[in-house]
């Protein structure tokens, strides 16, 4: 049989793990507990509200974490943040949706309800929203984004991953068919 893990988690928000540290800490060993049981095997995605923004500015941090994060971060990294692309290193993750160009509403995940306050006219826009990927062997990420046109009861945007998977006992397909995304707003 064919398998992929597919694990949905929510962290706690920036204001708690300012408060309480300790039980963001506790969520990530929770989570890698939960990620060491899946055999290396067979795809593995870790996707959710992960409360983070990633966008490095330091050049050391942006050559450590290449395999990790993309070019395509959009806010500046928080503490949540931190912890997020830890995990990832520990675990071997990647983060997605930031390795693919797209416009910055295919980026964003988030949309404060809030309005600012600072004379903005624009509400504050986030990419917290993740979807991290063990890379394994004839597993193939075609595009990973957010889907700005899909109504949801949310003030979070869908994360989608588009990939290809060939196993052993398949032979890979040489053509390419194109991805209707019109079909997931409906």
């Amino acid at each position: 049989t064919n398998k992929v893990y597919a694990i949905s988690a929510y962290a706690p928000t920036l204001e708690e793990t300012e408060k309480h540290p300790e039980k963001t800490e506790d969520f990530y060993n929770k989570l890698t507990t939960i990620t060491t049981k899946c055999s290396n095997r067979y795809p593995l995605f870790v996707g959710g509200d992960f409360n983070a923004r990633t966008k490095l500015t330091n050049e050391d941090e942006i050559e450590e974490y290449k395999d990790i994060l993309g070019k395509y971060t959009r806010n500046e990294i928080n503490q949540n943040g931190r912890y997020l692309i830890e995990f990832c290193k520990l675990n071997n993750l990647r983060l997605l949706n930031t390795f693919f160009k797209h416009k910055p509403s295919q980026q964003v995940t988030w949309t404060s309800a809030a309005k600012p306050k600072n004379g903005r006219q624009k509400p504050y826009r986030f990419q917290i929203d993740y979807i991290a990927f063990h890379k394994t062997p004839g597993a193939k990420i075609i595009d990973s984004k957010s889907i700005n046109s899909m109504r949801t009861n949310s003030d979070h945007k869908p994360v989608v991953n588009f990939i290809k998977i060939h196993t052993s006992n398949q032979k890979p397909s040489h053509s390419e068919k194109s991805q209707n995304h019109e079909a997931l707003s409906e």
